[in-house]
């Protein structure tokens, strides 16, 4: 089954003159670190990660869950989760950790696995290119660490400089 992981990187030009960059993936979070050699051999151990998953159910129903993950119609219309906390202060003083949550204005669309196999290795980018001929793509959403969910409204348009 085609699942798609992908990756958004986000460049802040800030009113100083400095920039803060922001790196999202199209999963909610990682289960586990990434897998280390054998410490004897140096060599991967093709059992290890199994053998975690078989004493980790948490880590083993996130890879499950990731597996159904549908493959998107179009990179504008797939949402992407900030890899790192961030603490925003309102005008009010007031300061909050939260994580960037891109939430794509046109909404979410994914294929079927049927449709996903039909389509080209490149189609997404493809697909971006020529949406982006007719029209910026527009993101809002930032995720704060609260109870409840709140919004900040952001605009994020893509630069055609793949």
């Amino acid at each position: 089954m085609l699942t798609r992981v992908g990756a958004l990187s986000v460049k802040f030009q800030l009113p100083d003159g400095q920039s803060a960059d922001v790196l999202a993936n199209s999963i909610e979070r990682f289960p586990v670190r990434a897998q280390l050699p054998d410490p004897v051999t140096g060599q991967p151990a093709p059992d290890a990660v199994p053998r975690f998953l078989d004493g980790h159910p948490t880590a083993r129903a996130f890879i499950e869950r990731l597996m159904q993950k549908p493959v998107p119609a179009s990179y504008g219309q797939a949402s992407d989760h900030a890899e790192h906390a961030f603490l925003f202060t309102a005008a009010d003083g007031m300061s909050r950790f939260g994580r960037y949550r891109w939430m794509p204005e046109a909404g979410e669309a994914y294929l079927s696995p049927d449709e996903a196999s039909q389509r080209s290795a490149n189609f997404l980018r493809q697909e971006l290119e020529s949406r982006l001929r007719n029209g910026p793509v527009v993101f809002r959403h930032c995720q704060l660490k609260e109870t409840a969910l709140k919004t900040i409204p952001l605009s994020l348009r893509f630069l055609a400089c793949m």
